[in-house]
């Protein structure tokens, strides 16, 4: 075991009394300091609560072992963990063993050893360094060799000018988008070394954005993470009774039916937004809570009841940690401890009651009138007109000065060896089936409350096929117009480009955020949801190419035949739907909506190109010939002219004596002969639809797997994230 170290915190504080018998070296820190801080010097029997033989203050401080075995409860109950009220929990073991029996009351013994249990929780970092990789060469050193420590039931703030590394430091505490950063060091609960897989286990991660479905309302959010997260299937009443305590407990009870809105539509405000996100996260009840700038964005007084809500939270027993940039007066008196970094080091690690001795110690005390946090960033930060020598030179005194170093190292780690391999893959509890049914729902409500979206799409089909419509006006079939009938039966396939492909990618795109966030809070998993949006999706492409074909088919006086009609609005269906399953594809593919813009077009162009009416398909070089075979746009359009002219007989102004005499009249003779011509079989009318739904199904399914892969790479390599078919250097799964 290490000896003691010097730390701030004792060198700053006054002497304190210290207690005969030795506490455990790997958690004596400054929560024992305050404890004793607290306790008078001379107590009475019955003002202390004594144990057989043993003082409470050693008992407070259990062995390692005892330490750990509460890490190891709290991953044996995480996958159960979930909040059935504001305050209590629901686990797997509901009751916990009192330490000692002091014969008193069993209720208060219950919660007063659930209490301590909790606050007996102490996350420590050592030794963690980060640098940035660029093709296997150190860029540059974004965290060198941090060191630091939070303590159950208390609210930690990670500090820090803009680029001093407090988000890279919360990511790796959270085993979160790493990317390709090259991380060491360890990370311990209860002296117990934790991996990133356990440690996302017992915690929960408050983003910086606060990404929702616009068209939601603040109870809804909360209904349908009550019903994807908890452990078992609650009833609608006890459902209800849940949303209704959330509601009240985060101060979002007078918006619960407002929508919660977006940067294009007005909803709830961004206080009230960054409330709604902890209470979705909270609603495991995990041990440990980690929050990305709660603050950024927020005014004074919506910082102070965000971090009144996470105050709250932290005096329940959690281990509360907060990045957060430059706090105000109110917001910093609430936080108990602080870690404030400087180019990537810490330059001071301890209670902020001794910040400001810190700082005379420094030379540079607050002045009056003055907040400490936002002194202190400025002791920290380059004035314009000093040197950059200078300024070295000061932040070396700086970190000097600060002698707080973490006492757990590698030989000091509790090993605890298990009994049995955990399986510490995401759970998440519904079945896939429920997920799929539960996702349809929400998106059928976003569909009916997009009506904006939906009338411009809806204007867009009309104005697009009523302008087609009036260049093929009334085209009667004969020798001078049969290359204007076929190029308004291709045109129509054609149209399903510009109608479906760049919204479908854009709007498909817009919920990714919100698809990653639910992801990660085991919520569902992104097949279901992938399933789920492709049918909403495919709802509204049954009802555009009806309207789409019933302007145009009329307008251009197409055969009014049966089977010339259905297969017509067949085709023009299939087409939509197999367009806005290549959307969703390449965007899936790609990971990025602007790369994806770009990239679909050159799927869909040559396949276009090679559809029979640009030119034939015994025409193509045999080097383009497979493009031909996998073109739905050649299979709709020869099923199209089959259902259309097979029956049609002879074509007016054609001669059928002079076809063999007469280049000219070489297109002109039966509805066969035309269909001849095209290089079209008339055998081949079915295997037309079973081609165009073999490639409908494909588009529909085999995307998924390409939105399985980049939802879990972006989760892993957050902003790092690049598709990993242009990028270099991929990020991988660790």
């Amino acid at each position: 075991m290490s000896h003691d170290v010097l730390t701030p915190d004792d060198a700053l504080s006054e002497p304190q009394e210290q207690n005969t018998q030795p506490l455990s070296e790997d958690y004596k820190s400054d929560r024992t300091q305050v404890e004793t801080e607290k306790s008078p010097p001379k107590s009475t029997d019955k003002e202390r609560i004594e144990l057989p033989k043993e003082p409470l203050l050693k008992p407070y401080v259990p062995n390692e072992n005892v330490h750990a075995q509460i890490v190891e409860d709290d991953l044996e109950e995480a996958q159960n963990r979930f909040r059935v009220d504001s305050t209590q929990t629901y686990t797997v073991a509901e009751d916990f063993k009192a330490l000692e029996d002091i014969g008193k009351d069993k209720k208060k013994k219950e919660k007063s050893s659930e209490g301590k249990r909790k606050r007996d929780r102490v996350l420590r970092w050592k030794g963690i360094t980060v640098e940035e990789m660029k093709k296997k060469r150190v860029e540059r050193t974004i965290l060198d060799d941090i060191s630091g420590h939070a303590f159950g039931g208390e609210l930690t703030f990670i500090m820090g000018s803009s680029g001093a590394g407090k988000t890279t430091l919360l990511n790796v505490l959270t085993g979160r988008n790493k990317g390709s950063l090259r991380t060491n060091g360890e990370i311990s609960l209860n002296g117990r070394k934790m991996t990133s897989s356990e440690m996302k286990q017992l915690s929960a991660y408050v983003q910086q954005e606060d990404v929702f479905m616009a068209s939601q309302t603040v109870s809804e959010v909360l209904h349908f993470a009550v019903k994807m997260r908890s452990p078992e299937r609650l009833s609608k009443k006890r459902r209800e009774n849940l949303v209704e305590n959330m509601l009240t407990t985060f101060g979002l009870k007078n918006c619960e039916n407002t929508r919660v809105g977006s940067v294009k539509e007005k909803g709830i405000s961004r206080g009230e937004k960054k409330r709604l996100t902890i209470a979705c996260e909270i609603l495991t009840d995990p041990p440990v809570l980690f929050c990305d700038e709660p603050t950024s964005g927020l005014d004074s007084f919506m910082s102070h009841q965000v971090m009144k809500c996470l105050k709250d939270l932290a005096k329940e027993g959690k281990i509360v940690i907060c990045t957060i940039h430059q706090p105000s007066t109110w917001v910093y008196q609430m936080a108990d401890r602080l870690v404030v970094l400087c180019q990537g080091k810490v330059a001071f690690e301890g209670r902020t009651k001794n910040v400001e001795a810190f700082l005379v110690k420094l030379g540079s005390p607050v002045p009056d009138h003055a907040s400490v946090s936002d002194h202190f960033i400025r002791v920290l930060s380059r004035n314009v007109r000093e040197q950059q020598t200078d300024y070295e030179a000061r932040m070396q005194k700086i970190l000097k000065t600060q002698l707080s170093k973490d006492r757990l190292t590698l030989s000091e780690s509790v090993r605890y060896q298990k009994s049995k391999d955990k399986n510490l893959r995401k759970k998440i509890h519904r079945s896939w089936c429920f997920q799929f049914f539960a996702l349809i729902g929400r998106g059928l409500v976003q569909i009916t409350r997009r009506k904006k979206y939906i009338l411009a799409r809806l204007i867009l089909t009309v104005l697009v096929s009523w302008f087609l419509g009036m260049v093929y006006l009334q085209i009667p079939i004969n020798r001078d117009n049969l290359l204007g009938i076929k190029g308004v039966i291709f045109a129509t396939l054609q149209m399903n480009n510009i109608l479906y492909m760049m919204p479908s990618l854009i709007s498909f795109w817009e919920d990714y955020a919100v698809v990653v966030r639910e992801y990660q809070s085991n919520m569902y998993s992104p097949s279901a949801y992938f399933m789920a949006r492709s049918f909403t999706d495919s709802l509204l492409h049954l009802f555009y190419p009806i309207i789409f074909f019933s302007i145009i088919y009329f307008m251009t006086g197409l055969p009014i035949t049966i089977i010339g009609m259905s297969t017509f609005l067949t085709m023009c269906i299939a087409m939509s739907m197999i367009i806005t399953s290549l959307s969703h594809a390449v965007v899936s593919l790609c990971g990025n909506v602007t790369i994806s813009l770009t990239v679909a077009p050159l799927i869909s162009v040559p396949v276009m190109v090679f559809g029979g009416f640009l030119i034939t398909v015994k025409a193509i070089p045999i080097y383009y010939k497979p493009l031909s075979y996998i073109s739905w746009y050649h299979y709709a359009f020869e099923a199209n002219m089959i259902a259309l002219f097979k029956d049609h007989g002879v074509i007016e102004g054609c001669n059928q004596t002079s076809i063999m005499t007469s280049a000219m009249n070489m297109e002109c003779s039966t509805g066969l002969k035309l269909i001849e011509d095209q290089d079209f079989d008339v055998d081949h009318f079915w295997m037309d639809f079973v081609a165009v739904g073999a490639i409908l199904v494909f588009w529909k399914i085999t995307p998924n797997n390409y939105y399985n892969s980049t939802i879990s790479l972006k989760v892993v390599c957050g902003e790092k994230f690049y598709c990993f078919i242009w990028c270099r250097n991929p990020c991988r799964f660790p």
